[in-house]
């Protein structure tokens, strides 16, 4: 994406030499009038308030010349650029690091020629409520519930494994020498994550439905069968996480 400049509007050397000449010469003569009045009487209400407000005046000219001069500086009659990476903007959203389908075929190629394949966890999650916070609020508080359970995941997932999302309203988490006591961990870290969420968010809660299989017990030689293994316990009766 190409740089935006914003230019603002030019003023002549000349003319911002008179302008800032003028202020000082405002401002030498309300000094010099607030000496002679306060030299006549030396009380004068009115004329205290007078020099008072003229000094005030003075001041306030002053200091919108010094404004002027420090945002256009006395150049050539060039004018300063501002790139705009230099203003404030609004911060982009940070997606998730959700790994993608292709991600996670890469990952079949890795643990399928290695021996921690045996020892892999896999977790399928899926939020059970999705589809009625888009029927009854729509799908921009649905979007809204899959970014946060995303973040959510991601932010667990770092400690434990590789996050991916398989496609639509499905997560899976793989963790490597996953046994009950991890399994059980990375659950319960979940379940903590999403009972913050959920307090903050009422009007808009996630439940979580998953399944797990550990490949200890499951002994598939394959990736994409320790996969399938889980899909099938998932439909064959899901969990209730949350």
């Amino acid at each position: 994406m190409g740089k935006t400049s914003i230019t603002p509007h030019p003023i002549p050397r000349r003319t911002l030499f008179i302008i800032a000449t003028a202020l000082f010469v405002v401002l030498a003569a309300g000094i010099m009038l607030c000496t002679l009045l306060l030299t006549q009487d030396p009380r004068p209400p009115h004329q205290l308030q007078i020099c008072l407000l003229l000094s005030l005046i003075a001041g306030v000219l002053l200091d919108g010349g010094l404004l002027t001069l420090l945002w256009f500086p006395l150049s050539d009659g060039q004018p300063p650029q501002f790139d705009a990476a230099d203003t404030v903007a609004p911060e982009a959203p940070k997606q998730p690091a959700l790994l993608e389908r292709h991600s996670i075929d890469r990952l079949a190629a890795r643990y399928e020629e290695s021996d921690q394949l045996q020892h892999l966890g896999c977790f399928l999650l899926k939020i059970g409520n999705l589809s009625r916070i888009n029927s009854e609020q729509g799908h921009e508080a649905g979007d809204q519930v899959i970014d946060a359970f995303c973040r959510i995941l991601e932010s667990v997932s770092n400690e434990y494994g590789q996050i991916g999302r398989n496609g639509g309203n499905e997560y899976l988490t793989i963790i490597e020498n996953c046994d009950h006591t991890v399994s059980d961990l990375f659950l319960m870290d979940v379940v903590h994550q999403i009972q913050s969420y959920n307090d903050a968010h009422p009007e808009l809660p996630i439940e979580v439905s998953y399944a797990c299989v550990l490949n200890d017990e499951a002994g598939t030689t394959r990736f994409f069968g320790l996969i399938a293994r889980t899909y099938q316990k998932y439909e064959g009766g899901a969990q209730l996480l949350i």
